[in-house]
């Protein structure tokens, strides 16, 4: 078994999406227009607790989900997700 994420195009084509840990400009992008609904460089999300992760297709980066991992329960705990606007 292999995760392959992907996103349709306009043409209903499956399109693979790279999944990689989010970096500082990946969050000062969501500060710029087109302004995403959360800044993802706020103090709430900038938690180094949190696992952060950037989706993008090619250079264009579509979305953006923040996670946790409680040591306390065999769960992961979704903080926040969000898609490119």
């Amino acid at each position: 078994m292999q995760f392959r994420p992907f996103v349709y195009d306009a043409m209903n084509r499956q399109v693979p999406v790279a999944i990689e840990p989010m970096t500082p400009q990946d969050a000062a992008l969501t500060d710029r227009e087109p302004l995403w609904q959360t800044s993802w460089a706020s103090e709430y999300l900038a938690d180094e607790n949190y696992e952060k992760y950037a989706a993008r297709v090619g250079d264009e980066l579509i979305a953006l989900a923040a996670y946790e991992v409680l040591p306390t329960a065999l769960v992961v705990h979704i903080v926040y997700m969000e898609a490119q606007p």
